[in-house]
């Protein structure tokens, strides 16, 4: 319970810190993005150098007090045995093969493949790749 209450607590303080960034204009919640991005808004004369360091100054500290809560909360979680992390899915690598060859030879689809594995398109692609790498097979696939 304690664990399901830091969780609503984390997910309204970053919907607080989104709604308060998406309040400042459309360039208020810039500091999230890459150096690039940031240099081109204040090239464009939306916002300023200094602003952007403020927004980043007072984005940390808000993110400082979920920190301090929330994570110390699930690694006492972990400790009591209440909290395990996603186990990863497994795969039946032969069935696999088996459908990697049909789908490489287009007699399935990508879909079918997916369907009839059971994965979903990240970790359908994701496994594509960790069998191609481990095969040897040159030419790696693309999502």
């Amino acid at each position: 319970m304690t664990l399901l209450l830091e969780g609503l607590v984390m997910a309204f303080w970053l919907l607080l810190i989104c709604v308060v960034g998406i309040a400042n204009g459309p360039v208020g919640l810039v500091v999230f993005y890459e150096q690039d991005v940031q240099d081109r808004v204040v090239e464009l004369g939306s916002t300023t150098k200094e602003k952007i360091q403020k927004t980043a100054t007072i984005t940390r500290a808000l993110l400082l007090i979920p920190m301090l809560t929330v994570v110390p909360a699930i690694e006492i979680a972990k400790a009591q045995g209440k909290y395990t992390e996603r186990k990863p899915i497994e795969i039946d690598w032969t069935r696999f093969g088996q459908l990697y060859g049909e789908w490489k030879a287009k007699n399935i689809t990508g879909r079918d493949f997916m369907r009839r594995m059971g994965l979903s398109a990240n970790t359908f692609y994701r496994r594509v790749r960790e069998y191609e790498a481990t095969h040897g097979i040159a030419e790696p696939t693309s999502a």
